[in-house]
């Protein structure tokens, strides 16, 4: 199962706030309940690849041995959606200006083949076995 989320709150802030942790737990707990009860069988592990996993509010969310599963993804074949643009724009949708001219500083210094590293965040790539987050999430326990 690959995960990516957009942002729907529309209170102003951020949806990785330590305030709203409580909600995205209960979020990733109702869609890891959902996974097991129509895809048990099938759901083996929690894919993810995206520039947030460098922030621990986001990997907080998840259990331990997803973050710690993080490398660099390599190349140029992911430079496409938010997996790496979304980290030059804020959660009110306003663009970063700091990296946007990271990005432009760093364009002139990197060959084409190579362009991935001209991002100021890279992106990573993340995996788990679904079982953790089962756990984590407590999915299945009866009270």
């Amino acid at each position: 199962m690959r995960i990516h989320f957009t942002n729907h709150d529309t209170d102003g802030t951020s949806p990785l706030s330590q305030a709203k942790m409580g909600a995205r737990r209960q979020d990733l707990q109702a869609l890891f309940t959902h996974v097991q009860q129509t895809h048990a069988a099938a759901a083996r592990s929690v894919l993810g690849g995206s520039w947030l996993y460098h922030l621990e509010a986001y990997r907080r969310l998840f259990p331990p041995v997803y973050g710690a599963s993080r490398v660099v993804q390599e190349g140029n074949a992911h430079l496409q959606g938010q997996t790496c643009w979304g980290q030059f724009v804020d959660h009110h949708g306003a663009i970063k200006a700091v990296l946007r001219e990271q990005l432009f500083a760093t364009l002139a210094q990197v060959e084409l083949p190579q362009l991935w590293k001209a991002f100021p965040v890279p992106t990573y790539h993340v995996q788990a076995p679904m079982q953790a987050f089962y756990e984590l999430y407590q999915v299945g326990v009866q009270p």
